[in-house]
């Protein structure tokens, strides 16, 4: 069963209901009563402005008010120069019959009010074949509205949010045909007033924090903020600030729905193409929204089959893309996921349908912080085997956690060589950090750091000591090293002098040897006398050999 969108539900019924916008209604009020009279020189008007600001709103509180019949031609309709010929140029041109068939006048309220809704795609898409073989393009459009313009006797209106697009190239005629009225942005109060009165009349209590958030992050848009109220009313008659969430990211979520409803309710692809240009998303999260919510509107199983097929397509280009680096492509991947998968329905679908976020994009946001610290561990189990991360993930993972739960002093070891925390500890146990199986570990590992602290204090003053020790003990084997070597040469010394002595002495017992003996006595005595000093000399550098070995023992 459908259920009735509340844009269309509380659509103002009156030109004095529409909010906001005050001059743009009054301008666009006299421009009607201008037709009372007679035909105006300005026999079409433009409304123009961003999406939400009550444009068709206006257009269609003003066919009310009047008592003017309603034709209307929307995106989601062929708008072509035959069809705009065969439907608003006719009608144009026609008087009006009311339903029991009867004539009426244009005096009588028998205007028709031509509305042309998205008239800035206008003559901007390829010509396309749609059901039963219908061409559903817009080639044409523009210059079958300029035409008709120049021709009518019937009020018409264009609403566009880019007045550009519309007016360049052949629509330039088109400015000094029609009235150009403007609409902004609505103010958040004008917002706020309109969000209670709905949550009022569907029996739905807001706090005032949630309706200020939702009127600030409509950002000017009325129908993007009645969208956000009604999504979050469903199964709920109050709406706390714990429920703002569903709708956190005003810009990302507006942006993302408004165009994904484009690919399923539009055929016009180069609205799609130029609304997916201001997307600012990767191809990668568009394909996942449209993959995500295709089954939501496509409700005929041809529809949703060829809709997957293009989604297949454009994911194969997505794939090349990522093999090849080739970007190109994601042109061809853009206009399958989204241009595609609207041209291949061959039914129109109506009602509301709420679109649900990307259930996998949900569940990677979830993981995130686990994937994080899965990386983390597997790199420093990597570092500790001299393999790479890879091929932990991929073979000592599973066995690693399982030597982990099971064996507790292979747990404690890894904990402190691998330097784990508690996130990591609870991550390989599969508990959480706050479990009494993680806080035991953690205590077994800190009274080991402790001890290990003691012990390696221990060790450093025992050093320490012995360093001291030895030092003390170096100085004093050096001081009597000094006293052994002064001693030492102050001996040799007085073994010197003590030779040079006795050297004398011998020398004068020769001599006198010599003068009591005769020549014959002091020869031999000569002889003798030099075979003593040979041997003293002899003594002398067998001295002096030990000295130098002595200095070099010393050194």
């Amino acid at each position: 069963m459908d259920v009735l969108d509340w844009t269309e539900k509380y659509r103002p019924k009156r030109l004095k209901d529409v909010l906001g916008n005050a001059k743009a209604v009054s301008e666009l009020r006299k421009w009607a009563e201008s037709w009372e009279n007679d035909i105006p020189v300005k026999r079409g008007v433009i409304l123009a402005g961003p999406a939400g600001t009550g444009k068709t709103s206006s257009a269609v509180a003003l066919a009310n008010e009047f008592g003017w019949s309603l034709i209307e031609l929307n995106a989601s309709d062929a708008r072509n120069m035959a069809t705009i010929r065969a439907i608003a140029t006719t009608g144009a041109m026609n008087q009006t019959f009311s339903l029991d068939g009867q004539y009426l006048e244009d005096s009588r309220g028998g205007r028709k009010l031509i509305v042309l809704d998205e008239a800035d795609s206008l003559y901007e898409r390829a010509a396309s074949v749609g059901p039963e073989g219908k061409d559903v393009s817009d080639r044409g459009g523009k210059r079958a509205i300029i035409e008709t313009l120049e021709r009518t006797k019937q009020p018409i209106i264009l609403i566009v949010n880019d007045l550009y697009a519309l007016t360049k190239g052949s629509g330039a005629a088109l400015n000094s045909l029609a009235l150009t009225i403007r609409f902004h942005k609505l103010k958040e109060a004008t917002i706020r007033s309109a969000i209670r009165n709905i949550a009022e009349k569907e029996n739905l209590r807001l706090t005032p924090e949630v309706l200020d958030t939702l009127a600030l992050k409509a950002e000017g848009d009325l129908r993007a903020g009645i969208n956000d109220l009604q999504s979050l009313a469903i199964g709920r008659s109050a709406i706390s600030s714990e429920s703002l969430s569903a709708v956190g990211g005003r810009d990302l979520r507006t942006s993302i729905f408004d165009a994904v409803r484009d690919v399923f309710r539009g055929t016009s692809t180069a609205r799609i193409r130029k609304t997916f240009n201001t997307v600012d998303e990767t191809p990668e999260t568009i394909l996942l929204w449209i993959d995500e919510n295709l089954p939501l509107e496509y409700k005929r199983p041809n529809d949703l089959v060829n809709g997957f097929n293009m989604l297949s397509r454009a994911d194969v280009f997505l794939g090349r893309v990522r093999r090849r680096q080739y970007y190109k492509l994601q042109g061809y991947t853009r206009d399958l996921m989204t241009a595609g998968v609207a041209s291949v329905k061959q039914h129109s679908y109506s009602g509301w349908t709420k679109y649900n976020f990307p259930s996998w994009l949900k569940k990677m946001s979830q993981s995130k912080e686990t994937r994080a610290l899965y990386s983390a561990l597997s790199k420093k189990i990597g570092r500790y085997n001299h393999v790479s991360s890879h091929i932990v993930k991929s073979e000592l993972i599973v066995p690693f956690r399982y030597l982990f739960k099971t064996d507790r002093e292979f747990a404690v070891n890894m904990i402190l060589r691998l330097e784990l925390d508690t996130d990591e500890i609870a991550f390989l146990l599969g508990e959480k950090p706050s479990s009494n199986r993680v806080k035991s570990l953690m205590e077994e590992v800190k009274r080991i750091l402790e001890s290990q602290m003691v012990r390696d204090e221990g060790v450093e003053i025992f050093k320490s000591s012995e360093e001291d020790k030895k030092a003390k003990k170096g100085k004093t084997t050096d001081k009597g090293k000094k006293k052994d070597k002064e001693s030492k040469k102050e001996k040799k010394k007085e073994d010197k002098k003590s030779k040079g002595k006795g050297k004398d002495k011998k020398a004068d017992s020769k001599k006198a040897g010599a003068k009591r003996k005769g020549p014959a006595v002091a020869d031999i005595g000569k002889g003798k006398g030099v075979e003593e000093e040979e041997e003293a000399e002899d003594d002398e550098k067998t001295d002096k050999k030990k000295e130098v070995q002595k200095s070099l023992f010393d050194f």
